[in-house]
C-alpha cells in the first residue's frame, strides 16, 4: 500500500460519512441537532448559575450552612461514639466529663436551630420540648462554676452522687431529645 492508496481510502471514508449524514431521515438529523443544542443550553445555564452564585455571597453562605447542617444531622444520627468517649472521660475526670457533656448538649441544641450561648438557648427552649429543663438550667450553672474553679485552680467540693446526678440530668435531656436511648446511660439506677 502506498501513501496514495491510504489517502484515497481516507477520502472515501470521509465521503461515505458525509453521505450517511446527508441521506439520513430528517427525524434523525433533528434528533442529533436537538441533542447538541440541549447540551449547549444546559452548559450555559450551569455557567450562568455559577456566575450568579459567585456574585451573591448570601446564596453561597446559604449552601455552606445547608451542607454544615446536613453533616451535623448525620452526626446526630449516630451520637453513641461521642457519648461513649464522654462516659470514658467520666471515669477518669468527672469535672472534664461534665464540661464535655455540657458542650455536647450545647451542640445538640445548636443543631436543633437554637442560637446564642447555652444559657440563652435554655431560656428559649420550652418545657414540652425538654421536660427536665429546670434541672438542666441548674446543672448548667454548676458546670459553669466548675469551669471557673478549674481556671482559677480552686478546689471543687462535689460528692460522687452529685457528679452522677448532674451527669444523669444531661443524659435525661439528651434522651428527651431522642439523641440517646436508655441503654446508653451511664447512670441507670436513678429515676
Amino acid at each position: 500500500m502506498t501513501i496514495f492508496d491510504l489517502t484515497i481510502g481516507r477520502i472515501l471514508s470521509l465521503v461515505e460519512g458525509i453521505n450517511r449524514f446527508l441521506f439520513q431521515t430528517p427525524v434523525e438529523i433533528l434528533k442529533a441537532f436537538g441533542f447538541f443544542f440541549s447540551i449547549i443550553i444546559t452548559g450555559l445555564m450551569i455557567f450562568y448559575w455559577l456566575k450568579i452564585e459567585k456574585e451573591t455571597k448570601d446564596e453561597t453562605n446559604y449552601w455552606k450552612t445547608l451542607i454544615k447542617n446536613l453533616k451535623d444531622f448525620e452526626f446526630l444520627k449516630n451520637p453513641k461514639k461521642n457519648f461513649e468517649e464522654i462516659k470514658k472521660i467520666f471515669y477518669q475526670d468527672k469535672n472534664k466529663a461534665l464540661i464535655e457533656i455540657n458542650n455536647f448538649f450545647d451542640f445538640v441544641l445548636t443543631v436543633f436551630g437554637y442560637t446564642d450561648k447555652l444559657e440563652e438557648k435554655l431560656n428559649k427552649v420550652s418545657i414540652e420540648f425538654l421536660p427536665n429543663l429546670e434541672e438542666i438550667k441548674k446543672a448548667y450553672k454548676i458546670v459553669t462554676i466548675i469551669e471557673e474553679k478549674l481556671k482559677n485552680n480552686e478546689e471543687i467540693n462535689l460528692t460522687e452522687d452529685e457528679y452522677l446526678t448532674i451527669f444523669h440530668e444531661y443524659e435525661k435531656a439528651l434522651y428527651n431529645l431522642n439523641i440517646l436511648t436508655i441503654e446508653d446511660f451511664l447512670v441507670r439506677n436513678q429515676g
